[in-house]
């Protein structure tokens, strides 16, 4: 499944950064190990008694502190942009009145997934509405015996996913099927 456009932009700018300071940190331990005399120099003028002396300055707590608040928010952001359901939510579509029909995209999908599981060929379907990272998708499962071909099912599927355009009406939501053969 891919990735929602947020997710994936967080998930691009924490390894960037990543791979940046690793970059950063082994060319230099290779640039050292290899007596590159530019990397040599350089760390020769870094004040190496500055390394006992920070810890002790009143400002290194602090900047532990900023630190380790930075990197939460960066690992919260992380999990959020990951971890968010992608669900889908309320679909509004013009009524035949004057007004607005408010519609639960989930029980659309819920609806067609029944619809499917009441023919006797299909031992069960389940539905669910969903952001795949790129569009809105109407996700149905259904499972069938291996006696039963899939070609078998296409009028059925073509009578539900005529239904369900119906209900959706002008919305660009995808269908997509998934048939799980038993075996």
């Amino acid at each position: 499944m891919a990735m929602r456009t947020s997710a994936a932009a967080t998930a691009r700018i924490l390894c960037g950064l990543m791979a940046l300071a690793l970059l950063v940190v082994g060319g230099g331990t290779l640039c050292w190990h290899w007596h590159v005399a530019w990397v040599r120099d350089r760390i020769d003028h870094v004040d190496q008694a500055w390394f006992t002396r920070a810890p002790q300055a009143s400002w290194w707590t602090w900047s532990l502190a900023g630190l380790a608040v930075v990197a939460a928010a960066a690992g919260i952001a992380a999990l959020v942009a990951l971890l968010r359901p992608n669900r889908i939510g309320d679909l509004t579509v013009p009524s035949t009145g004057s007004g607005r029909i408010t519609l639960n995209i989930n029980k659309i999908a819920q609806a067609a997934a029944s619809e499917l599981a009441a023919d006797r060929r299909v031992r069960q379907a389940t539905g669910r509405a969903l952001n795949d990272g790129r569009r809105e998708v109407l996700r149905i499962t259904a499972s069938i015996d291996a006696l039963i071909a899939p070609s078998d099912l296409d009028e059925l599927l073509r009578g539900v996913t005529a239904r369900t355009r119906t209900a959706l009406g002008p919305h660009p939501i995808h269908l997509e099927y998934l048939l799980h053969v038993d075996r």
